[in-house]
């Protein structure tokens, strides 16, 4: 079994991964506090994406199941 101390170390080594993701999380939400144009146009594409590959997956998804009884 894991210990305190094993899991006391498995937290601090994670830690400083966590802060630099903090970090830049934080630095990249002032960038687009600053830039709102860019940061619109930024999540609107990345939205779109997101769209446009989910209905992809779920187009391809229909088309697998299509002889079956799933449902």
């Amino acid at each position: 079994m894991n210990g305190p101390t094993t899991e006391g170390r498995k937290l601090s080594r994670s830690f400083g991964w966590l802060v630099l993701l903090g970090t830049l999380l934080v630095i990249a939400g002032i960038i687009g506090l600053i830039y709102t144009g860019v940061a619109t146009l930024t999540s609107m594409l990345l939205f779109g994406w997101l769209l446009l590959v989910g209905g992809l997956v779920g187009l391809l998804h229909a088309i697998e199941s299509r002889g079956t009884s799933y449902f």
